[in-house]
């Protein structure tokens, strides 16, 4: 369970162009629902969803465009291989960002503020349980905070694999499953 956030003033003290950022709250009330601006970009069938994601995010902080192909080959020579550093290194050396690796899933207030206060998607892995072969890189752009009881909230997705964002509903804060080819994986 990990997701890289946020990305961190330094990032957005040294990089060129200017990237808006919202003032936080002092009571850190938030809209019930917020989405950034984003495109995500396609991997295209190759295992490289953490170039895809690290290109996603690059493109909506920067305006840098790159396909995941390209942050791939850039980074490791190819299109097999790459990982969650591999992809601090992207975003790093292609464009400029910095991150941090929190090697635990993040709380939902967490993702609520780095969204909505800085303005930063969250790059997120997921992990299966064991035997289920699910491992893989998404970016969390957007939320909704639900107050019912059968869902807490959801986060607005992008993944390499699709073209249009999806949705990861949640009941317990720090546990968000995602199900890809039928497997089923937490951030």
């Amino acid at each position: 369970l990990s997701a890289i956030y946020p990305f961190d003033s330094f990032a957005r003290q040294y990089h060129e162009k200017p990237i808006p950022q919202r003032s936080p709250s002092a009571a850190a009330v938030y809209p019930a629902s917020y989405q950034l601006p984003f495109q995500m970009i396609l991997q295209n069938g190759h295992p490289i969803c953490w170039a895809a994601a690290a290109a996603s995010i690059g493109l909506q902080q920067t305006g840098d465009y790159y396909t995941a192909e390209y942050i791939a080959k850039y980074m490791t020579g190819g299109l097999n291989g790459g990982d969650t550093l591999t992809a601090l290194m992207a975003l790093q050396s292609i464009f400029g960002l910095n991150g941090i690796d929190l090697y635990y899933a993040p709380y939902f207030s967490q993702i609520k503020s780095a969204v909505y206060d800085e303005g930063n998607p969250v790059y997120a892995r997921i992990y299966g349980n064991a035997g289920e072969g699910i491992c893989h890189a998404i970016v969390v752009y957007g939320y909704t905070d639900f107050e019912i009881n059968t869902y807490d909230g959801l986060l607005i997705v992008g993944d390499g694999n699709f073209s249009s964002s999806r949705t990861v509903y949640f009941v317990t804060d720090r546990v968000f499953p995602y199900t890809l080819n039928g497997n089923t994986g937490y951030i």
